[in-house]
């Protein structure tokens, strides 16, 4: 038997604390910016960063939904991440970059703990 791939409820438990760490890491992580650099007035930027802080708050309403239901909490935060990129691809041309891939970390977390959970 491979012990790589052995399932334990020791394990899903383990990746699902990791995922909701992430998760509270990466919503300091941008309330350290928006602290910082201010919060712009949303109803006077241009329709995209409208979106973005819309598309955030789906991202953070995942990563909450997740710390009781990683499968529904995976699913949301990365459908807020996917449609973040949409938004960047159809006005911009290109895909997130930089420290954005961060954000996909916590719905991804979620996603394998719940997927250890399954097969126990």
């Amino acid at each position: 038997m491979n012990v790589a791939l052995d399932s334990s409820p020791h394990q899903a438990a383990m990746a699902h604390w990791f995922a909701r760490i992430s998760a509270v890491g990466v919503f300091a992580f941008f309330m350290l910016f928006a602290l910082a650099e201010g919060i712009p007035p949303l109803a006077q930027q241009p329709l995209r960063v409208q979106l973005f802080f819309a598309l955030w708050g789906v991202m953070f309403v995942g990563y909450a939904i997740g710390w009781r239901r990683p499968l529904f909490g995976g699913l949301t935060s990365l459908l807020g991440y996917g449609l973040l990129n949409a938004v960047e691809l159809a006005t911009n041309h290109r895909l997130l970059g930089g420290a954005f891939w961060l954000f996909a970390i916590p719905g991804v977390l979620y996603l394998i703990a719940a997927w250890r959970a399954s097969r126990n």
